[in-house]
């Protein structure tokens, strides 16, 4: 017998039978047990302890936990939009112990507006904000907060996101979540293994997400990394596209350790960044695979935009048809070159060290800042820059930038995560009092599909900013 699923409704404060059937007789605090291919429904508000999602497997079917809208909500039935407003917050740690399960805020992105909030304040030694159980596939998180107890909070490991698999897993999928505040890695992965690039058939997938303030465990024999992948496990097509990672301490902001079998690994589109170069940094590298009986092929690292960060170098150890294309280092620290990468197309500006790359094919070395206001992160190319239509076509791996704009926009592909030029525009006078201002194509008549327009106030002159776009 089949059975029909059913909307199910969580609620702090709810007056009913805590039966979950509707909003006026919803649960009251986070069940442990959710029935195979139920949604549930969990409205704003404050729910402590610790939230453990069980939910056994019956074949494919899923099961989904959502956020409550005003949009969208399940039934009417005792609903008040005011059951919307803000954020579903968990004091505790969250754990998913099966597949096929889907927790989605539904909303929020960047560092606002996730619609679930996991706050682990207390993140006790090795412990994690979200875990998932060993050997569980098919797991997605979407618009979810993750807060540890702090980037420094005392000599204890805690990792925001933590499956380190015995046997091999896939499908593991992390979109429009921030992830911040941890001792350790952000990320803890082991033996996610795929089999290729749609993105069900994917080991991991971690798109659109924010990565913040991880590795400052006091403890120095506890190092963490952005991404932590393996160890002594098998990893292949994974993908890291459109994320923004902000000051990250440790090994690397994405690494693969010892005794690892890797291989089809992308990471584009992405911003790596630090509001404090002396303060975060990796070591030996940005991106680093370990040499300890590791192997990486196929590693492709495209379009990201990489600022003030000390040693910014890539280090994949050993090589293995591995790739550094179109990428865009600004304000950096270089205390090597690049090393087990083919590095093409990439361009530099003001960066330091005695491992500054020199002599790539198709290397760019800007004479001026490429992008808009690198301080205040924003890394929008400015027009002019020697980034903009110098890069190699990678259509056969993606086609938009961070921001979804169509690349190329011009006579070729623009270097780093943002494809398209910012353009800022002098009004043309038409006498005492008054102004007039004209848009142009500034001389690049096919940049762009996109125009935004900042008005800024400067006494008495007000001043166009247009992000130019103008497709061909």
């Amino acid at each position: 017998m089949s059975v029909s699923a059913a909307d199910r409704y969580i609620r702090t404060g709810a007056s009913g039978s805590n039966n979950g059937d509707d909003w006026t007789n919803a649960y009251t605090s986070l069940p442990s047990a959710y029935t195979r291919g139920d949604t549930y429904y969990i409205a704003s508000g404050t729910y402590n302890g610790n939230w453990s999602i069980n939910s056994p497997e019956s074949g494919s079917t899923w099961t989904y936990i959502r956020k409550a809208t005003v949009a969208g909500h399940g039934t009417g039935e005792g609903w008040n939009d005011s059951y919307a407003a803000g954020q579903a917050v968990i004091n505790g740690s969250l754990a998913i112990n099966n597949s096929y399960i889907e927790v989605d805020g539904v909303t929020g992105s960047g560092n606002s507006g996730h619609g679930i909030k996991v706050n682990h304040s207390t993140c006790a030694n090795d412990g994690n904000v979200i875990h998932l159980e060993t050997g569980k596939s098919h797991i997605h998180l979407h618009h979810v907060e993750a807060r540890g107890s702090g980037f420094d909070y005392g000599a204890t490991g805690c990792d925001g996101l933590y499956q380190n698999n015995q046997i091999a897993t896939g499908d593991v999928h992390v979109s429009y979540s921030w992830i911040h505040e941890v001792t350790r890695n952000g990320v803890t992965l082991g033996n996610h293994q795929g089999t290729g690039w749609s993105d069900a058939s994917l080991g991991f997938l971690f798109e659109n997400n924010r990565l913040e303030r991880t590795g400052g465990c006091t403890d120095p024999d506890i190092h963490g990394q952005g991404v932590q992948a393996g160890y002594a496990t098998t990893q292949s097509y994974h993908v890291y596209r459109n994320n923004v990672f902000i000051d990250i301490l440790g090994s690397g902001n994405i690494v693969y350790l010892d005794n690892t079998t890797n291989s089809n690994i992308l990471i584009y589109n992405n911003i790596f960044t630090s509001n404090n170069r002396p303060t975060y940094w990796s070591s030996p590298g940005v991106i680093w695979t370990h040499s300890l009986g590791s192997t990486m092929t196929g590693m492709g690292i495209y379009n990201n935009t990489f600022y003030n960060l000390r040693l910014a170098q890539i280090q994949i150890w050993p090589d293995g048809n591995n790739e550094s294309r179109n990428n865009l280092w600004i304000n950096c620290d270089f205390t090597s070159g690049h090393t087990g990468v083919l590095s093409q197309y990439n361009a530099y500006y003001g960066n330091v060290g005695a491992g500054v790359p020199s002599g790539e094919t198709g290397q760019q070395n800007e004479t001026s800042m490429p992008v808009v206001n690198a301080a205040a992160f924003d890394f929008r190319l400015v027009d002019g820059a020697k980034a903009m239509n110098t890069g190699a076509s990678l259509s056969s791996y993606f086609t938009a930038d961070i921001a979804g704009t169509p690349r190329p926009q011009g006579a070729a592909w623009d270097i780093g995560a943002y494809e398209g030029a910012y353009q800022f525009i002098e009004p043309s006078s038409s006498g005492e009092g008054g102004g007039s201002c004209s848009i142009s194509a500034g001389g690049e008549a096919d940049r762009g599909s996109r125009i935004g327009i900042i008005l800024m106030t400067l006494s008495p002159v007000i001043v166009l900013a247009a992000r130019k776009a103008v497709r061909k």
